[in-house]
């Protein structure tokens, strides 16, 4: 909506919100620590995403680059969480942290892709996770507001802003990820769909990779 009204994302979304509410001041304080307004290094972009969630608020600016073989690069992700009262800040960081990987590996890397009622991926060699090189730059922030529960609330805002940074740096939007893949070779064997699946195990939550039915 923002790139089809012509407008910078984050002014759009501020402008939107009137009143002075939670929302508002988690983007602005993203604003703040992500220095939005400061002018990114040439062959740079970035994007914005906000939501809300059963027990609290998580935003995101994630910047990219563009490689010289045409690919890109997640340089940079801040985040901001208002989550109430926080018992362990170290712990939300690093749950925040981790979730935000798992958004980038559901942006960038491979889906599970089923033929003949069997996955195709055996193992992590064709199922790739984020490797420590490619590992961003982190900045994660919380607010105080109302007691809540962190779980994964950094995944869904990381994966989409990996798409709004490296549309605002390629002037297109690629809507089927893995960002990373171009050819959509795996992805012309007949209808297909995909979904992040959140699975309960025990007491905890896991987000299950993207799943193609071919």
């Amino acid at each position: 909506m923002a790139v089809a009204a012509g407008k910078d994302p984050m002014a759009f979304r501020l402008e939107m919100l009137t009143k002075e509410t939670d929302t508002k001041r988690l983007l602005t304080r993203l604003k703040e620590i992500s220095e939005w307004d400061k002018p990114l290094p040439q062959g740079w972009g970035r994007g914005v995403a906000q939501y809300k969630f059963f027990a609290g608020l998580a935003a995101h600016v994630v910047e990219v680059s563009a490689r010289k073989d045409g690919s890109i690069r997640i340089e940079k992700v801040h985040c901001v969480l208002d989550l109430g009262t926080v018992v362990n800040p170290d712990m939300a960081k690093a749950n925040t942290e981790g979730a935000i990987v798992m958004g980038i590996i559901a942006a960038t890397k491979d889906g599970i892709v089923f033929e003949k009622g069997r996955s195709i991926q055996s193992n992590f060699h064709n199922n790739r996770m984020l490797r420590i090189n490619e590992m961003p730059a982190l900045n994660v922030h919380t607010r105080r507001r109302r007691p809540g529960d962190q779980r994964r609330r950094g995944t869904r805002p990381a994966s989409c802003r990996s798409g709004a940074g490296q549309r605002d740096l390629c002037r297109h939007r690629q809507k089927n990820p893995p960002l990373a893949d171009r050819s959509g070779s795996s992805r012309t064997r007949g209808q297909l769909k995909w979904a992040n699946h959140w699975i309960q195990t025990g007491k905890h939550y896991c987000c299950a990779k993207r799943i193609f039915v071919a």
